[in-house]
This record gives structure tokens, C-alpha cells and sequence, in this order.
């Protein structure tokens, strides 16, 4: 009976998760068949046309009677004008920009605060010190994409493939970054606080000096990411793999690390004070030798770590 039980319990899951899948998706249809691009397909616009939407824009946005939003859905970026700054600086605040094709374009300092990127191919693209604030970039193709101190506070990079990055000094907090794939990326200094980065693919990502305080890294997977000196207080690492990432020096006070995978991992002068190491998989002695805590720290049963010294409580 308690088989039979179990057995009708994972049908009705089952049944309830593909009726929300079945209307999650006839939703997202009708979205996008409500706002069909009036473009056609591979838009080419010349250089002349494009300087006159963005002219129209900023008009638009000036609140200007002569000024149109700019509607560049499709928008494929020629070949001539990927090496050339054209869009350099360019202020499209709000434009959709649904679709485009902008691989290995040049938009430094860009301003696209509020721009609709829904599945954009940005590969390659050079986003240096672009505003993206509560930009929509739901599965855009961001790899290899230099985004090197963007803003991207409360940004949608839900689906975003950003493996390879360059996310250097970027700030990102208030971002999704559900079903995001930052495999590789170089998030090094980056402002991540209080991210829900579960369940996430983060190897080999680069974490150095990233500000991570109470961000969820959950079941995240981050074999052999490089951590150093990065700021992991309060961080919700249960169940994460850590198997062979580098934590030296990061700073670990609080941090709830239970069920974590820790085989092999650098614990170089990590901190640990309050930190809850519980249950954690893979941890030995001989790591811990080289971490510090505090009276505060909850270990494995047998396991011991020695005080931090006082310059680093």
C-alpha cells in the first residue's frame, strides 16, 4: 500500500509540473505574439538609417513630439561596422533590441538601462563599463563577452550563457541569474551580495576579491574555482561542490557550509569564524592545519582549527 501511495504521489507530481511547464510556455507565446518584431528578419539597416534611429531615440527620451523609441529587434550588426565604435557611448535606454545579432560589436560605455535583449547574440561583444540596469537579457549569448565593470544591477540574465566572460569589478547585485551558465567566467572583484546563484554551473570561474556576502551558492557547482581573498561572509554553501577550489584567504565568517564537497580544496588562512563545517564531505585535517576559526565554529566530530589571530577577527 505505502508503494502504490508513494507511486501516486510522484504522478500527481508529475502531472502538476508538466501543467505548469504547458502554461508556462503558452504564456511566454503569447507574450511574444503580442510584440511581434515589425523587423525583417537579418535587419541591415545602413550606417546613415541607424544614426537616424538613434537620433530618434534620444529624442524619444528627451520626451521630444519628433522622437520614436527605437525598435531594432533583429538588428544584424555587418561585418564593417563590428571593428568601428559606431555605437560607442550610444544612449538607448528602453530600445528593444529583441533578437540582434551584435557578435564581436564594440559598445563601450553604452547605455542601455531598461533595453529589451531577449535571446541577443552578444558573443564576443565589448560592453566595457556599460550601464545594463534592469536590462532584460533572458537567454542571450554573452560568451566571451567583455563586460569588464558593467552595471548590471537588477538586470534578467535568466538562460544567459555566459561562459568565458570577462565580469571583472562588475556589479550585479539584484540580478537573476537563474539557469545562467558562468562556466569559466572571470568575476574577479565582482559585487555579487546576496545573489541566488543556486544549483548554478560555476567551474573554474574566477571569484578572487568578489564580494559575495549572504549570497546563495547552494548546491552550486564550483570544482576547481579560484575563490582567493574572496569575501564568502554569511554564504549559504550547503551542499555545494567545492572539490578542488581555491578558498586561500577568503573570508568565510559565518558561512553555512554543511554537505559540502571539500575534497581538495585550498584552505589557505581561510577564515571560519562562526561558520558551520558540519557534515562537510571530503575535509581533513591536514586542510584545516592551514584555516582559522574561532570558538564559534561548528566542525566535523574529530576534527580541530586553530584561532584566527586578533588582526583577523
Amino acid at each position: 500500500m505505502n508503494v502504490a501511495g508513494d507511486r501516486h504521489a510522484v504522478l500527481i507530481r508529475a502531472i502538476v509540473l508538466a501543467t505548469l511547464v504547458f502554461v508556462a510556455a503558452s504564456a511566454a507565446r503569447a507574450e511574444d505574439a503580442g510584440h511581434e518584431c515589425p523587423n525583417p528578419r537579418a535587419f541591415r539597416p545602413s550606417k546613415q538609417e541607424l544614426e537616424a534611429i538613434v537620433d530618434a531615440h534620444k529624442a524619444w527620451l528627451q520626451d521630444n513630439a519628433s522622437g520614436r523609441r527605437a525598435v531594432l529587434c533583429r538588428l544584424r550588426l555587418g561585418r564593417r561596422y563590428r571593428k568601428q565604435t559606431l555605437l560607442a557611448g550610444v544612449d538607448l535606454r528602453g530600445a528593444d533590441l529583441r533578437y540582434v545579432d551584435l557578435h564581436k560589436a564594440k559598445l563601450p560605455n553604452a547605455d542601455l538601462r531598461r533595453a529589451t535583449l531577449l535571446r541577443a547574440k552578444l558573443r564576443h561583444v565589448y560592453l566595457f563599463r556599460a550601464n545594463l540596469q534592469q536590462t532584460i537579457l533572458t537567454g542571450a549569448d554573452l560568451r566571451k563577452a567583455d563586460l569588464f565593470a558593467a552595471e548590471l544591477q537588477k538586470s534578467d540574465l535568466r538562460g544567459a550563457n555566459m561562459k568565458r566572460a570577462i565580469l571583472g569589478f562588475a556589479k550585479l547585485e539584484g540580478a537573476v541569474l537563474a539557469g545562467a551558465n558562468l562556466k569559466r567566467a572571470n568575476l574577479f572583484a565582482a559585487e555579487l551580495e546576496r545573489l541566488d546563484l543556486s544549483g548554478l554551473d560555476l567551474r573554474k570561474v574566477r571569484l578572487g576579491f568578489a564580494r559575495l556576502q549572504q549570497a546563495d551558492l547552494s548546491r552550486a557547482d564550483l570544482r576547481k574555482a579560484s575563490l582567493r581573498q574572496a569575501d564568502l561572509k554569511g554564504v549559504d554553501l550547503r551542499y555545494a561542490n567545492l572539490k578542488r577550489a581555491n578558498l586561500e584567504g577568503a573570508n568565510a565568517r559565518m558561512a553555512d557550509l554543511r554537505y559540502a564537497e571539500l575534497h581538495d580544496a585550498a584552505l589557505v588562512d581561510t577564515q571560519f569564524q562562526g561558520a558551520d563545517l558540519r557534515e562537510v564531505v571530503g575535509l581533513t585535517q591536514k586542510q584545516l592545519d592551514e584555516a582559522c576559526g574561532d570558538a564559534g565554529t561548528r566542525l566535523p566530530a574529530g576534527l580541530s582549527l586553530k584561532a584566527c589571530a586578533l588582526e583577523d577577527r
